[in-house]
């Protein structure tokens, strides 16, 4: 089964959606990828200008969050039925993201949402490490770009693959 893990940047916990990143794992290899932005200006919380805005420069841009959120959902559509989907600490950002994907064409979608939905905090919880631990420290990796949506999903994706593959040390 592949895994298809995927992170958001929204304006605020709970504001709209403005980038996505989303990777797919064919057993330890990444196969693909998915990025992307809109509307980045009309971003309002002062958090996420600060850290999030100068690390998302270079992905792709789209013209409406509407848009970037259908494509997304276009590159979710093609590993949905082979894959499961993962992304860490998913409440409330990426559940969001998947709430408005489904929204925006309910009658087509409503069944298609991921389902599991699975958290890799609860594996790392589950496995006995601190679910909040730097996912840089886990994977042995530094200078990741953190708050960078495509960049946030393959750390997330190599941790969760790490600890498939049993690894100890953490």
């Amino acid at each position: 089964m592949k895994i298809f893990c995927v992170d958001a940047e929204s304006d605020g916990l709970y504001g709209d959606i403005f980038a996505i990143g989303a990777v797919v794992y064919d057993g330890y290899k990444e196969i693909d990828c998915f990025n992307g932005s809109s509307q980045v200006l009309e971003v309002k919380d002062q958090w996420v200008i600060k850290n999030v805005i100068p690390n998302i420069k270079h992905i792709n841009k789209y013209n409406s969050r509407y848009e970037l959120r259908n494509k997304f959902w276009e590159f979710y559509m093609k590993y949905r039925e082979d894959s499961i989907t993962v992304a860490d600490c998913p409440y409330p950002v990426e559940y969001n993201l998947f709430k408005k994907c489904i929204n925006d064409d309910f009658d087509n979608r409503k069944w298609l949402g991921p389902y599991p939905f699975m958290d890799i905090a609860s594996v790392l919880f589950i496995k006995g490490i601190e679910p909040l631990k730097d996912r840089d420290i886990i994977i042995n990796k530094q200078n990741i770009l953190k708050h960078n949506p495509l960049e946030d999903a393959r750390t997330s994706a190599k941790v969760l693959i790490k600890i498939l593959q049993g690894k100890d040390e953490y």
